[in-house]
């Protein structure tokens, strides 16, 4: 978000640059909480409250980039920060596609190794998972695909709290549902729409 917002208020960006510019900040993002986070392996708690620190640093950062910001560019920044499907166009659909094929199918294809990590590091080695490289790429990629939908519409907080549990509760909860909770997220935005 602070990305997005510093390129609206700070650079007067819109459309395709701003998107690029927010995939860019949730890419170095991520890989800042993957590097504060990493302490020889990854630790499930460590990872969230790392994730919840630089998120409150960058939530600060983007309200201190609104308060100096001129009127009308805090004002567009405040309604992509709400989220909406309304300023979307459809000139972003092709970016889009492009990275939800590329890194969804990259995502997918780590589904065994995923499903291996519900039952521990130490078993998912033992299955012969590389786990820490596991755990980054599928972080990576996450963020990626959060980050293209993100900077289209602004962050629509619901889809991520829904998403996944509606599907684990939908198709079970000893499968991988990756594709299914991008699936239920896109169908809770367009009927939320």
């Amino acid at each position: 978000n602070a990305a997005a917002v510093s390129g609206i208020v700070v650079g007067g960006l819109a459309g395709p640059s701003r998107s690029a510019l927010a995939v860019a900040g949730g890419l170095v993002t991520a890989l800042l909480v993957i590097r504060l986070a990493w302490s020889g392996s990854f630790a499930p708690n460590r990872l969230i409250l790392t994730g919840i620190g630089v998120a409150a640093a960058f939530n600060a950062l983007s309200s201190w980039i609104l308060i100096r910001g001129d009127q009308w560019d805090v004002q567009t920044a405040s309604r992509w920060l709400t989220g909406s499907l309304a300023s979307a166009e459809w000139s972003q659909i092709p970016a889009i596609v492009a990275v939800v094929l590329v890194a969804g199918c990259a995502l997918l294809a780590f589904g065994r190794q995923v499903d291996a990590l519900r039952f521990g590091v130490d078993v998912a080695r033992g299955l012969g998972v590389r786990a820490d490289l596991t755990q980054t790429a599928v972080i990576v990629l996450s963020v990626l695909l959060l980050s293209a939908a993100t900077a289209t519409s602004g962050p629509i907080a619901f889809v991520s709290f829904l998403g996944g549990p509606i599907a684990l509760r939908i198709i079970g909860p000893h499968k991988p549902a990756i594709a299914q909770a991008g699936l239920v997220g896109a169908c809770l935005v367009l009927a939320a729409d």
